[in-house]
């Protein structure tokens, strides 16, 4: 599923995200802890957004900083689960949700490997 426009995307967040608290960075440049529906509701608040926590792995993300976004169909990985891309650049982040968030402590190296796995053959 790529959502084509913000409104799919945040419908798409609002079914997959399992936090009632998201960790966020502001426009002016501070980190706080929001609410999610509050974040939803007010995205424009918020350069950055944590979608994972400090103990629970339940999305792999990727920044693409090159200009191509669909590279993952070159070899073989799935659809991403959200793709955004940056139009002025042509660059990209690409999130893959899991089907249950893995806990970090349990799953750390395999995850780190994983994600370190899909980085390199993303070149992100």
């Amino acid at each position: 599923m790529l959502p084509q426009n913000a409104l799919h995307v945040k419908q798409f967040f609002e079914q997959n995200n399992r936090f009632k608290t998201l960790q966020c960075h502001t426009i002016n440049g501070r980190w706080l802890l929001r609410n999610t529906d509050f974040v939803l509701n007010h995205p424009e608040n918020y350069s950055q957004i944590q979608i994972n926590s400090q103990n629970l792995t339940q999305a792999l993300a990727f920044d693409i900083d090159h200009e191509d976004p669909l590279i993952f169909n070159d070899f073989g990985l799935p659809m991403p689960s959200i793709m955004t891309l940056n139009n002025d650049n042509g660059k990209s982040h690409i999130l893959y949700y899991l089907k249950a968030p893995v806990s970090v402590g349990r799953a750390k190296e395999y995850m780190i490997d994983i994600h370190e796995s899909i980085t390199s053959t993303l070149k992100a």
